[in-house]
């Protein structure tokens, strides 16, 4: 609507009674003298009253002048006022900063310790084939795990249909359990009985490359259907009829095999039964996210990925090249090459983020999904898989333990310096020390470093995963027969009791006990209260419930070459912990009173010590060690 002039706002309304027009005023009353007379009595009396009116007017202004007490009255109140608002806001800011802060809410998998169970190898449950673990036999060891152990989640080897050429890792069924651990019914029924128990479930996803007997494989080869041909890497031979490229598996020579049905090369960076899937291929990314859905659906609690660097090539299929550090012989050897071409190639993360979308989609507070990734590579290149923009994995694996080879204080402290330092922001740490495809961590240090090599484990800030037998200080087998794969020495049957087969099965196991298993077991290390079994329980009893080791900070202290030592406290909180350990074969004494970030004038006692019979309070301002002792003190 336009704005129109005020006299025109209410046409029927007559002027104002200010109008220069007097007869505009008073109208026709003129025409009547008493009318008039009255009208001038009228207003005689009006005039009084406004009189009046402006008289009452100017006495309150005189009586309010007359009163200056009152205005600063006011002005007093005011200034207190604020003066009181500011004590109430500085009180608050001062209370909020000097109370205790609440401890941070952890996810279930933050405040794991995972226990890695190689299927074939934990417990045969003497349903399926004899003398191999299964399914059901990792049910009914679940008790051990839960209440020996305190362990809440477990993460399996690959149980998928396959046809063992890689025990496992070459799937030929990504829908199907292999015959030899069991069922499908077998598996509800085992992650039923984990969620009863409040543990978690945590599947190997094998997406690099399948089996040459899986049904997309076949297809290709044996129908030559185009759409599942495309589901692999496939090469023209290079003009001399050879590879089409220098790129060499890990397990040695070529990584490229030819097909006669196919007349071209397809590529596998591992075993030639195992050809790599290919992930420009939209149609093959969808259906490998379906597998993801299929496990989720079923109610797993998260995924380790295998083999994430190789997942993508070079897509001009450049030759590789030669490796200037590497001093052997062998040409075929995997570390002849420089993996610049078909390791961590740009696309890689994007994958990863792609999957990430998935498993994300099905976690809920309290019921996260984790995700988890295997990286064998340089550190920084490692910590690229925590994701930038994007978050991938919850944590890549750290192996930066597994491959220490000699074992001393100022080599390990730089290796988890190293790889703390590393992390992005925020970032969630993790810790390993063995895993299926390397030698036992009592092995590689002997089983008295093992020990504190536990405890390290066990007392760094993080979530641990621990190999299964590790626990009681199991080692490689020596004499492992020659039709084995030579990783198999890290994978024998667990040794549960004295009895012949160490309780793992009532037959001949797939591949041979240790000799130790009647001394190096269960039964035996329960009973004995100084073991490493013992030691591995107190230490997990302790990561649980002391505040100092669930949920603070990682500080190295300043100690001799002999001791690696650190510190693990809350910021502006009370409870610290110490953790010594002495990697030489003597004893040493430590001077604590030069270490700047050990607290002075507190009371320390030994919380637990790898010898496990020391107990008492110590005096922080020097300590010794016996020799491989570890030891965690703690202070309130």
């Amino acid at each position: 609507m336009a704005y129109q002039p005020l006299s025109n706002e209410y046409p029927d309304e007559k002027e104002d009674a200010h109008s220069t027009t007097p007869l505009a005023h008073f109208g026709s009353s003129l025409d009547d003298p008493d009318d008039l007379k009255q009208r001038i009595v009228t207003d005689k009396e009006a005039d009084r009253g406004d009189s009046e009116d402006e008289d009452d007017l100017h006495e309150s202004t005189a009586t309010s002048a007359a009163a200056p007490g009152f205005r600063i009255a006011r002005i007093i109140l005011t200034l207190l006022i604020f003066v009181i608002v500011g004590c109430l806001i500085a009180g608050s800011v001062i209370l909020i900063i000097t109370s205790p802060t609440c401890p941070p809410q952890l996810t279930w998998w933050q405040r794991a310790v995972i226990y890695q169970i190689y299927p074939q190898s934990f417990q045969d449950s003497g349903v399926n084939l004899t003398g191999y673990g299964d399914l059901n036999g990792i049910r009914m060891r679940l008790d051990y795990l839960k209440k020996n152990l305190s362990v809440n989640a477990i993460w399996i080897n690959p149980i998928y249909a396959s046809p063992m050429v890689d025990n496992g890792y070459d799937v030929s069924d990504y829908y199907s359990i292999n015959p030899l651990y069991g069922t499908m019914q077998d598996l509800d029924i085992l992650l039923s009985a984990l969620h009863d128990r409040s543990m978690k479930m945590i599947l190997d996803f094998v997406p690099n490359h399948t089996s040459d007997k899986h049904a997309w494989f076949l297809s290709c080869v044996e129908q030559n259907i185009s759409e599942y041909c495309g589901y692999y890497v496939w090469r023209e031979p290079a003009s001399d009829g050879g590879p089409p490229n220098n790129w060499l598996s890990v397990f040695g020579g070529s990584a490229w095999s030819y097909s006669n049905a196919t007349q071209k090369y397809y590529l596998h960076q591992f075993y030639p039964e195992q050809p790599d899937l290919n992930y420009r291929n939209k149609d093959m990314k969808k259906e490998i996210e379906k597998v993801l859905k299929f496990w989720l659906d079923k109610g797993v609690d998260g995924f380790r990925v295998d083999a994430v660097p190789f997942l993508l090539e070079d897509s001009r299929f450049r030759d590789e090249a030669r490796n200037p550090d590497f001093n052997g012989s062998n040409e075929s050897d995997y570390n002849s090459l420089i993996h610049n071409y078909t390791n961590n190639v740009i696309g890689v993360h994007a994958v990863v983020q792609e999957w990430r979308k998935v498993v994300d989609c099905y976690s809920e507070p309290d019921e996260e999904k984790v995700f988890i990734g295997e990286v064998y590579s340089e550190v920084n290149t490692v910590m690229d898989y925590y994701g930038k923009k994007k978050v991938e994995f919850d944590f890549p694996f750290n192996f930066i333990l597994i491959g220490i080879q000699e074992w001393d204080a100022v080599t390990v402290r730089e290796a988890v310096n190293r790889w703390w330092n590393a992390m992005p922001q925020d970032a969630w740490p993790n810790w390993v020390l063995g895993n299926h495809d390397n030698p036992r961590i009592a092995t590689r240090a002997g089983p008295e470093l093992a020990r504190a090599l536990n405890m390290l484990l066990l007392t760094l800030p993080g979530t641990v995963t621990t190999y299964y037998g590790d626990e009681i200080g199991m080692t490689n087998l020596v004499d492992l027969p020659p039709d084995h794969d030579e990783r198999d020495a890290e994978r024998t049957p667990m040794q549960w009791d004295t009895t012949e087969y160490a309780g793992f099965s009532d037959d001949t196991p797939w591949v041979p006990l240790l000799a130790n298993h009647t001394t190096v077991n269960v039964e035996v290390e329960i009973a004995n209260n100084q073991s490493m079994l013992e030691l591995f329980r107190r230490l997990v009893h302790l990561r649980r419930n002391n505040e100092a080791l669930k949920y603070s900070r990682y500080i190295p202290l300043n100690t001799s070459d002999s001791v690696f030592a650190f510190k693990r406290d809350k910021e502006k909180a009370d409870n610290v912990a110490l953790v010594l350990i002495n990697f030489d074969d003597v004893e040493v004494t430590e001077d604590l009173s030069v270490c700047p970030d050990v607290p002075k004038g507190r009371n320390f006692k030994v919380a637990i010590s790898t010898k496990l019979s020391r107990t008492g309070s110590v005096d922080m301002t020097s300590i010794t060690l016996e020799p491989y002792e570890g030891i965690v003190l703690t202070g309130d």
